[in-house]
């Protein structure tokens, strides 16, 4: 029992890494909606309510994501669970064991006084009047098992690497019209269009940002790439962050402010905004009525009903060619997805 604990603390860190920021106070992997039922199946009522009912099918609709994520976590943890009690054995070890070595070597790197000085600068208004030397324990500890849990995942991607694993169960297709406005690159005729909610100070959305930046540029003419806001309730700079974006893209610069913002996910408080948006060339003057104005907070709420009532529960999200993908993907997952989306076009 000890070995299958060890494992899925190595599988959560692993998949964490990938996934995305949900509507809650955690950001696990995202999750949203089963082979879909045989005809007279589908048929067939599974509730009623207020002289309504709800049938199979509908059911299925909503449950798909759900079922498949389920599916998907499965497979992962039986596969990884054996790649990982195999790699052990050769070590002569058992997996607790094992795995327990590569948390300890990542607890041997020492962290940088500098590291530690930034993090108590940002969680200083949630500090009181306490000293760095007071919390300098406490931070330590806190950044020591990030780089632990950090370290489980670079294992884990390159065991999967190694095995040359490959998922071959197929998404259930969700489709979902949502209008294609905002801040966009592309040609408005590319044949693909992929529309990205996106929360500023969501970290998994700053890695799909580089993802799928590295597509856009792999698919020259092919993409057109439009963002959305979503910021999350529980990421008390988002929404401002969000309404920075649209004046940036007054000035004709989301995109640079847009890359500025996710580069620097630690630092969105508004007077940093300013100095991000006045380095990246905008009109500090002009940039900063905008935004203390609240010009466009009325745009980022109009973005998040727009996302809500597609079924967004979390960032990111990409709708491509009016499928919905929750979550990030590889690279090579999303070119897949594109492939097919073009050729349908």
């Amino acid at each position: 029992m000890k070995n299958s604990l060890s494992i899925a603390f190595a599988l959560s860190a692993a998949m964490s890494l990938g996934a995305c920021c949900q509507n809650s106070a955690n950001c696990p992997p995202c999750s949203k909606g089963s082979a879909p039922a045989a005809a007279d199946e589908g048929a067939a009522v599974v509730a009623t309510y207020a002289g309504k009912q709800m049938t199979m099918a509908e059911l299925d609709k909503l449950t798909a994501q759900r079922i498949y994520e389920l599916r998907m976590q499965a497979i992962e943890e039986k596969v990884l669970t054996d790649l990982v009690e195999t790699e052990a054995k050769k070590a002569g070890k058992d997996a607790e064991s094992f795995l327990r070595g590569i948390i300890e070597e990542a607890a041997k790197a020492p962290i940088p006084e500098e590291q530690l000085k930034q993090a108590y600068e940002q969680l200083k208004p949630r500090l009181g009047d306490k000293t760095f030397d007071e919390v300098k324990p406490m931070l330590e500890e806190m950044m020591r098992q990030g780089g632990q849990k950090e370290a489980l995942a670079k294992y884990i991607d390159a065991l999967k690497q190694s095995a040359q694993m490959k998922i071959l169960l197929e998404e259930p297709k969700i489709v979902v019209n949502v209008e294609a406005v905002g801040p966009s690159k592309g040609p408005e005729n590319a044949p693909v269009t992929i529309i990205e909610f996106s929360d500023f100070e969501c970290p998994y959305c700053s890695r799909a940002a580089k993802t799928i930046e590295q597509l856009f540029n792999n698919n020259a003419g092919r993409i057109r790439l439009v963002f959305r806001s979503y910021p999350l309730p529980f990421h008390p700079n988002a929404k401002k962050a969000a309404e920075a974006g649209l004046c940036a893209n007054e000035q004709g610069k989301f995109w640079q402010l847009h890359d500025a913002m996710f580069a620097d996910q630690e630092n969105l408080g508004v007077d940093a905004i300013k100095a991000k948006a006045a380095a990246a060339g905008l009109d500090a003057a002009a940039f900063a009525t905008c935004l203390d104005s609240g010009k466009f907070a009325a745009q980022v709420e109009a973005d998040m009903k727009v996302g809500a009532e597609a079924g967004v529960e979390g960032t990111p999200v990409f709708i491509i060619n009016g499928q919905l993908i929750s979550g990030s993907r590889s690279p090579e997952e999303f070119q897949k997805i594109i492939d097919q989306a073009a050729a349908k076009k």
